[in-house]
């Protein structure tokens, strides 16, 4: 068994146009499973590459990507906070 120090580690760096297929299907299956995400619209690949693009222009809302062995398997984007209310107010209960 690999101790933690042999496992590889990931890489985080900022998404590329090439990781539109990986990131849209990482997205989609979020908004499926309704576990990781808001939003409720499934992506597009045109779509997706869009927020890349649009990434890569604004420095203040980035768009990274964990990728393991040359494999996109996570991402995280840093975007505005959005007034939508999701099923009632903070601390309701």
């Amino acid at each position: 068994m690999a101790t933690a120090q042999q496992r590889p580690h990931p890489n985080i760096r900022s998404a590329r146009c090439d990781d539109a297929p990986a990131l849209r299907e990482i997205f989609n299956d979020a908004v499926e499973e309704g576990l990781a995400t808001f939003d409720s619209t499934l992506r597009s690949i045109p779509e997706q590459k869009h927020l890349i693009a649009m990434a890569e222009q604004d420095s203040w809302r980035p768009l990274f990507v964990a990728e393991q062995r040359t494999w996109v398997c996570g991402l995280v984007a840093i975007e505005p906070h959005d007034e939508r209310v999701y099923g009632g107010e903070i601390g309701e209960g």
